[in-house]
């Protein structure tokens, strides 16, 4: 049996940029969209499942840093929304058995400041996840 508490390790493809000050933009407003810094708070940045209780999950892509996620079922009711870019928010097989989490799909949006948008390969395939 598998502990809940887990450190979820995806392969690491291609990487692509994070986000850029957009025209007009000060980094004050970025500040306004940025991942969380409080420890455990989802999308959090993580190096050990413990940086993210009460959350299940740190996943992350060696030998980078990751972000606390939990369980996911339905993004709209056990997620948190973005807390900023455009990236869209979804449950995503990483490979644990029975676990399915919360992450930010930066297919076609941009992650949060103080994320990237990472090319990695899922069970459900090729994702663009912010990490």
């Amino acid at each position: 049996m598998m502990s809940r508490r887990a450190l979820l390790v995806l392969v690491f493809t291609i990487g692509c940029s994070g986000r850029a000050l957009s025209p007009g933009e000060t980094e004050d407003e970025e500040l306004d969209d940025m991942r969380p810094s409080e420890a455990g708070a989802m999308y959090s940045e993580c190096e050990d499942p413990l940086d993210c209780s009460p959350l299940d999950f740190c996943v992350f892509l060696a030998p980078d840093p990751g972000y606390c996620s939990t369980d996911c079922e339905t993004p709209e009711s056990d997620c948190d929304p973005t807390p900023g870019g455009d990236a869209e928010v979804r449950c995503v097989d990483v490979g644990v058995p029975s676990a399915t989490v919360c992450a930010l799909d930066c297919s076609a949006g941009s992650c949060p400041g103080g994320m990237v948008c990472k090319k990695v390969e899922t069970n459900d395939g090729e994702r663009k996840i912010c990490f």
